[in-house]
């Protein structure tokens, strides 16, 4: 791997008295990375996201011919351990499981299956709920819409109202006490779209810190909130290059960040910078940029595939990663990894 350095002052940041609004311009660490892969027998279907808990990387997938959410691979070997998440109804099988929600805990983990909170225990090679609590959200709101944990009584979901303008509701633990927050931005003149389609968003929460991040899809845009709501930092990313005007049309407007990774100390996300294209024409790197969690660009590490699902192992220092458009994934998958660079937690 290679590895530049920015010796100047690398953040450009255009700010007024009493304004939230900043521009980034570069980061201070630049670092190309070379991917390794792992073949593994079976090929991935349509996935949503990758996880890790202790032991095992996690990859959920929407679809797949036995009706099984999950796989899970060992961290070490990357060698295939189980499949579990049957689709149905049964005391340990899954309805509509959500792709936002996954919280590790050893090696088990709470998820969101439609309107309930499931802890699932996957020791001694099964996948087997043994908890079950119900998920309150006010006015019966889907909580698969971005449903996160910000406080220890502060939770939120993306706001789908049309006749409220804001991007978010915040609410207590029995779903009660809602509060509108975040105006709508004005990034955009919206003919037809929707404004919660337009600014959608990945939440990012910190409980610890009692504030989350958001990552745009169709703005190279970072906005910081507290636990209240509200916004403390609305940050323009003008790296490598300034982003085009947003036009409406899903082939008119080019993609910016895919669903983020966290941990306590940073924040990982995979930047497209790209239009929407057939899968031939996808491009032969990734950017993964990095933040910390006052909203400051760390570094961005240029990975030599393409890839848009990855997870973190910060105890094993690695980065997990497929392609799930991969062309020849018909008949096989890969898995790629890398060790993540040692100064980012030293």
């Amino acid at each position: 791997m290679t590895k530049k350095f920015r010796i100047i002052i690398c953040i450009s940041i255009s700010l007024t008295a009493c304004s939230t609004e900043q521009v980034v311009k570069d980061f201070p660490h630049i670092e190309n990375i070379k991917m390794n892969e792992t073949i593994i027998p079976e090929p991935f279907y349509t996935t949503g996201f990758m996880s890790v808990t202790d032991d095992y990387l996690v990859i959920f997938q929407h679809t797949t011919p036995n009706n099984k959410y999950f796989r899970f691979y060992s961290l070490d070997s990357l060698h295939f351990v189980l499949e579990g998440g049957d689709i149905g109804l049964g005391p340990d099988e899954l309805i509509s499981a959500a792709q936002n929600y996954f919280i590790p805990e050893g090696n088990r983990f709470t998820l969101i299956d439609n309107f309930s909170f499931k802890l699932i225990d996957i020791e001694e090679g099964k996948f087997k709920v043994v908890k079950k609590d119900s998920v309150k959200t006010p006015m019966g709101m889907f909580p698969d819409n971005n449903y996160q944990k910000i406080d220890d009584n502060v939770f939120c979901i993306t706001n789908m109202d049309f006749n409220r303008p804001y991007e978010f509701v915040l609410f207590d633990k029995d779903g009660e006490n809602p509060l509108w927050v975040s105006p709508y931005p004005k990034w955009a003149n919206l003919t037809r779209e929707p404004p919660f389609s337009a600014y959608k968003g990945t939440v990012v929460p910190n409980p610890a810190l009692q504030r989350f991040m958001v990552f745009y899809a169709k703005f190279r845009k970072v906005r910081l909130f507290d636990s209240k709501g509200n916004l403390l930092k609305d940050i323009s990313v003008e790296f490598p290059f300034k982003f085009p005007p947003y036009e409406e049309g899903v082939y008119s407007r080019m993609l910016a960040y895919f669903i983020p990774y966290s941990d306590d100390q940073y924040i990982y996300a995979i930047c497209g910078n790209e239009m929407p294209s057939p899968r031939t024409e996808r491009k032969t790197s990734t950017e993964l940029q990095i933040w910390n969690w006052n909203a400051e660009p760390v570094a961005v590490l240029y990975l030599d595939k393409w890839l848009r699902e990855f997870t973190i192992s910060k105890e094993k220092r690695r980065l997990y990663a497929i392609d799930p458009l991969n062309p020849d994934d018909e008949i096989s998958g890969k898995i790629f990894w890398c060790d993540l660079p040692g100064w980012l937690y030293d």
